[in-house]
């Protein structure tokens, strides 16, 4: 039973601070986790400084070696898109911007080769995040969209180790690489439904419980075994997407209130909140969406 993570990470973000955490939420319901971590050289040092022992988490630590030109972000993507050949052994990936909040053994009895959960748990054309994604998906091919029917996010995979694979994982970083330089596209959600379309569809469709998108997804959040809640633009939720991290670079340790949240993270949402359905949400989206680039840009 393999939980694969992998992080890019220097002092200068929190992604090191949310491994640790959603690390010490899938050891806190599965005891007996097998947790590796792919990482790259400047991050494998940069661990060995910090205040928190994050590598000792772990049960095994596989380090890549990169240039020094080479950027935080595609060094991230380098890794995610090549991490089946870079491993070994059926494993489920966890992005880092995650809660665990049960046993997830189960998954390991999934009988398909590969699978994730829909973006936005939603078929891809009733999605919010549809135009946007298409005109992302038409700077590469304007006359097909790479869709049967759901557009998969890549925050949480289940790989099986077999010779497809294998092949996936070098079709998706190389549609990555390509994007990268000829569409100056760098997110891997989108190599990854071209490399879903170019190989006839491999990926199969799991429960939203195992990637709960708490913005999108409250339909599948009472029995979510993973909330993904770093998932969406601008989105709040509880101290995980701030305090919890920055406590946790400044002081090296979990408090027992912090790992109370953590053990319990469906008790996470600030007051007030509301919960918006049907089209007061796609009008509440577009308003977040303005409001939070205003924000960013003034």
């Amino acid at each position: 039973m393999k939980f694969l993570y992998v992080l890019v990470s220097t002092n200068n973000d929190t992604y090191a601070e949310q491994a640790f955490v959603s690390i010490t939420s899938l050891r806190m319901h599965n005891k007996d986790a097998f947790v590796s971590l792919l990482v790259d050289n400047k991050t494998d040092k940069n661990l060995d400084e910090r205040k928190f022992k994050l590598k000792e988490l772990v049960n095994e630590t596989t380090v890549i070696e990169f240039e020094e030109t080479i950027s935080q972000m595609e060094k991230s993507r380098q890794l995610k898109t090549r991490m089946r050949n870079l491993v070994r052994g059926d494993f489920l990936f966890i992005d880092c911007d995650t809660i665990i909040c049960e046993d997830l053994t189960s998954i390991f009895k999934c009988e398909h080769n590969l699978a994730a959960v829909a973006d936005t748990h939603i078929e891809f054309v009733n999605s919010a995040v549809y135009k946007r994604t298409c005109d992302i998906l038409k700077k590469v091919n304007k006359h097909k969209l790479p869709i049967e029917k759901f557009y998969f996010n890549s925050g949480i995979l289940f790989v099986k180790e077999c010779s497809e694979n294998v092949d996936f994982f070098n079709k998706w970083n190389e549609l990555w690489n390509l994007y990268k330089v000829g569409n100056n596209i760098y997110q891997d959600q989108i190599s990854l439904a071209f490399a879903n379309m170019e190989l006839k569809f491999p990926i199969s469709e799991l429960s939203g419980i195992w990637n709960c998108q708490i913005q999108y997804g409250m339909n599948y959040f009472a029995n979510a075994k993973i909330l993904h809640y770093f998932a969406t633009v601008g989105f709040e939720y509880g101290n995980f997407k701030k305090q919890i991290l920055l406590s946790l670079k400044e002081t090296g340790v979990l408090t027992e209130d912090y790992l109370l949240e953590i053990k319990e993270p469906k008790h996470g949402f600030p007051s007030p909140h509301l919960v918006i359905s049907g089209s007061d949400y796609r009008f509440f989206h577009y308003f977040r969406l303005f409001n939070y680039y205003l924000k960013r840009f003034l």
